[in-house]
This record gives C-alpha cells, structure tokens and sequence, in this order.
C-alpha cells in the first residue's frame, strides 16, 4: 500500500487497497487482484454487499476523468458517477 491511500473490508472478506491503482485481496493473503491502473485512484469503499467499490479518481492532468467511480470488485463494469468534485 505505498500510495497511503485507504482501505475498505467487504462484508465476505475481500480487502480494497491502494497502490498505483485499487487492488482487492481476500483476508488470506490470496487472490490479490488489481482493478485500476495508471490513475490516482483513492479512499476505495465497499458497497454495503460487497459486489462493489466507489473510488475517487483525481487526475493532475486531465480533470475532464476526475470524480466519484464505482466498479465491481471482479473487475467489471468500471463506470463514473460523480463528475468531478
């Protein structure tokens, strides 16, 4: 986790964490899975039945992709819902 970003637990046990992009792992050590690469993406947060995570992206360059994100946690379906903020 060097980007010091948060961490969020799942109600099944999954871990989201930050490091270059937003990660998840089960609390077992296994199964580590990246989601986002390249971005500032921060203060990842499980949604209340764990299917998902809604995540800040802050980009230096470009704020045209700044804003609140959600994806699911196998990795899908990756979409914007706040433009900005």
């Amino acid at each position: 986790m060097s980007d010091g970003g948060s961490i969020s637990w799942s109600p099944h046990g999954q871990i989201a964490f930050v490091d270059r992009g937003i990660h998840v792992i089960r609390s077992s050590g296994r199964g580590a899975k990246r989601l986002t690469w390249g971005h500032q993406d921060q203060d990842p947060v499980f949604s209340p039945n764990g299917h998902e995570i809604a995540f800040t992206r802050d980009l230096d360059t470009d704020r045209h992709d700044a804003g609140i994100y959600v994806i699911s946690s196998d990795g899908t379906g990756l979409h914007r819902v706040i433009r900005g903020y």
